[in-house]
């Protein structure tokens, strides 16, 4: 079972094949991968294609951070409690 099929088998209360593990997203980002998630000061005022840079930046941090610590889910606040981050994620899944 994927860490995808956990997490959605455990949120519709269904036993999954043992608990989902996931964490609260760290910002540790440049000494785990030498990555730098986007300055969120920037993302108010910016273009719907620099919104979007900035999404797919935060994407490949939190993949990379799932993998690399074999959780199952990751839960993240930044850029998602923006409307705009919200539309702009929909439809890429974490592994």
């Amino acid at each position: 079972m994927t860490g995808k099929e956990r997490m959605r088998k455990t949120l519709r209360f269904e036993e999954p094949d043992y608990p989902p593990h996931f964490e609260i997203m760290f910002e540790l980002e440049h000494e785990a991968f030498g990555l730098q998630f986007p300055d969120r000061r920037l993302w108010e005022g910016c273009s719907a294609a620099e919104k979007e840079q900035m999404i797919d930046t935060c994407m490949e941090v939190y993949v990379r951070i799932v993998d690399r610590y074999q959780w199952d889910a990751l839960a993240v606040y930044w850029p998602w409690s923006d409307p705009d981050g919200v539309v702009g994620a929909n439809g890429q899944a974490l592994a």
